[in-house]
């Protein structure tokens, strides 16, 4: 769990410096995805796929657990940091967020 706030500015290609610090802490893949009040979450990949088969195995005749499914796996991305520890957003999650 990471805790604290940071803030960060996005460059003009769309793309975000993850601190150092938090970088660390997600090893592996990492999948950008639409929040909950014009957010985003970023997962590492592993508890993607547990939220991910957690989500799946319910029962699809609910209304709500579709258009929960809906909103997280559509607006999905996976994403890499470069070198640098910057990962490109892509433009429909900043439309979402309402990042320019």
């Amino acid at each position: 769990m990471l805790l604290g706030e940071y803030r960060e500015a996005v460059n003009k290609n769309g793309q975000i410096l993850i601190p150092g610090k938090v970088l660390s802490g997600l090893a592996g893949d990492l999948v950008l995805t639409r929040g909950f009040e014009r957010n985003l979450i970023l997962f590492p990949g592993d508890k993607w796929r547990s939220i991910a088969e957690q989500l799946v195995s319910r029962p699809i005749s609910s209304s709500d657990v579709r258009a929960f499914r809906r909103r997280l796996f559509s607006g999905a991305a996976q994403v890499e940091p470069d070198p640098s520890g910057r990962i490109a957003i892509p433009a429909g999650l900043r439309e979402f967020a309402g990042i320019n």
